[in-house]
C-alpha cells in the first residue's frame, strides 16, 4: 500500500498494523461500511436522509465509520460522553450491532484511515505534470501537496510520542 521509504511513515504503518492484527474480526465487529460518511454525503428530504456517495466503501471494523465521521470533532481524541457523539453512536447502533468495546480505540482507527489517505493522496499526485496543466489543475496538486506534508508531520509526532 505503501510506496514511500519515508522513516516517521514507515514507523506509523508498523505502530497502526501491529495494534490492528490484536483487533477481533467477527460479523459483530466487521463487515462492509461506507468510509467517507459525513455531511456532504447526505441528502435530507423532508424528514429523510438518504447516504451518497459509496466510492470508498471497504470491508473494515464498524468502529471505524464512526472514527472518520467523528473525526471534525477532534484530531484524534473524541470525547465519547458528548451528547451529539452519544446521539451519533445510538443512530448507528439502530442500523448495525456495534462492539461498544472498541470505541475507546477511536484513535487507532483514525492514525488507520490518516495512513490510507495518505497513501492515497501520493498516489493522486504521481502524474506527470505538464506546461499545458490548467490552472485548476496545478492549484489542486498545490492543495495536496500541502496536506502530504500534514501527514508527514503529524505521523513523526505520532512516531515520536510513543
Amino acid at each position: 500500500m505503501l510506496t514511500t521509504q519515508e522513516p516517521f511513515v514507515q514507523k506509523e504503518w508498523e505502530l497502526v498494523t501491529k495494534w490492528a492484527e490484536q483487533k477481533l474480526v467477527s460479523e459483530q465487529t466487521f463487515g462492509l461500511i461506507h468510509y467517507d460518511f459525513e455531511l456532504d454525503n447526505l441528502c435530507w428530504q423532508n424528514e429523510k436522509v438518504s447516504i451518497l456517495d459509496f466510492d470508498d466503501c471497504v470491508n473494515h471494523w464498524y468502529v471505524a465509520d464512526i472514527a472518520y465521521s467523528l473525526r471534525e470533532l477532534s484530531e484524534y481524541d473524541v470525547d465519547l460522553e458528548n451528547q451529539f457523539v452519544q446521539a451519533f453512536i445510538r443512530g448507528y447502533t439502530q442500523e448495525t450491532e456495534l462492539d461498544m468495546s472498541l470505541l475507546k480505540d477511536l484513535k487507532w482507527f483514525m492514525r488507520m484511515h490518516n495512513i490510507v489517505t495518505f497513501a492515497t493522496l501520493l498516489r493522486t499526485v504521481d502524474i506527470q505534470e505538464s506546461p499545458d496543466d490548467p490552472e485548476w489543475l496545478i492549484h489542486l496538486r498545490e492543495d495536496l501537496l500541502g496536506y502530504i506534508e500534514e501527514y508527514r508531520a503529524s505521523f513523526k509526532k505520532r512516531v515520536t510520542e510513543n
